[in-house]
C-alpha cells in the first residue's frame, strides 16, 4: 500500500497534475499496490484546486479514498468521516469495520445530513481563504518566515531568524512564555528531524489570531 494525504498536514501543500502522473506510473509497474489517499481538507484548498485521486482513472480500481465531515465543516471532535472505494475493496473494509468502529451516533449522522443541505463547500473554501490570508497579513512585520500553504488551515513557519533551539522547545517555550500554542513540525518525522519549523492553526476566530499574532510580532 501506497498512503498519500493531499491536501497535506502539516504542510499545506497539494499535489499537482504531475505529482499524479507520477504516483500513476508507479502503480503500472507494481500493480499489486493499494493507494490509500487521505484527502480530508479536499474542501479547504486556494489558488489551486484539490485533485481527487478518485479522478484518474489508472487509480480509481485500486483507491481507497478517506475524507472527513468533521474537518469540512469544523466539528472534527464529531469524527465523523466516509471513505470510498471499488467494492472488491469496501467489502473486505467493511469486515473490519463493522467490528472495530460499528457505526457513529445517530445525532450527529442527521445533523450532518441537514447540515449538507445548508452550506455550500465553496462558502467553505473561501472562509478559510480569507482566515489565511489576514494571518498572513497580520505576521508581515513577525520575524518567523512563513511557508505556502495552497490547503489545509495550517500555516507552516520557519524560526530559524529567531532560535536555535529544537522545534519541540521553541513551542514549549512560546505557550510558557508568549501563550501561543504551535505544532513542533519533527514530530511528523520518524525519526524526529527538527528543520526548524513549525505549525500554526489558523481556524479561529479574528480577535484569536490578532491577539496571537500581536505576540508573535514581539518575539
Amino acid at each position: 500500500m501506497i498512503i498519500i494525504n493531499n491536501p497535506h498536514n502539516p504542510t499545506g501543500r497539494i499535489l499537482t497534475e504531475l505529482d499524479f502522473e507520477a504516483l500513476g506510473n508507479i502503480l503500472m509497474k507494481f500493480p499489486q499496490i493499494i493507494l490509500l489517499s487521505d484527502e480530508v481538507y479536499e474542501y479547504i484548498t486556494f489558488e489551486e484546486k484539490h485533485i481527487s485521486a478518485h479522478t484518474r482513472s489508472q487509480l480509481l480500481n485500486r483507491c481507497v479514498m478517506v475524507s472527513s465531515f468533521g474537518k469540512t465543516f469544523h466539528v472534527t471532535g464529531w469524527k465523523v468521516g466516509y471513505l470510498v472505494a471499488p467494492e472488491c475493496l469496501m467489502k473486505e473494509i467493511k469486515k473490519v469495520h463493522q467490528f472495530l468502529v460499528f457505526s457513529i451516533n445517530s445525532i450527529c449522522q442527521v445533523a450532518i445530513s441537514e447540515y449538507l443541505d445548508l452550506i455550500s463547500v465553496q462558502e467553505i473554501s473561501s472562509m478559510y481563504k480569507e482566515k489565511r490570508d489576514y494571518f498572513r497579513l497580520l505576521l508581515t512585520n513577525s520575524r518567523f518566515e512563513l511557508k505556502p500553504c495552497e490547503g489545509t488551515y495550517f500555516q507552516v513557519a520557519s524560526y530559524s531568524s529567531i532560535s536555535h533551539e529544537n522545534d519541540v522547545e521553541f513551542c514549549k517555550r512560546l505557550i510558557t512564555e508568549h501563550g501561543v500554542a504551535a505544532i513542533p513540525i519533527s514530530t511528523f518525522y520518524a525519526d524526529k528531524k527538527d528543520l526548524h519549523l513549525i505549525r500554526f492553526c489558523f481556524a479561529k476566530d479574528n480577535a484569536t489570531l490578532e491577539e496571537a499574532a500581536k505576540r508573535l510580532c514581539n518575539i
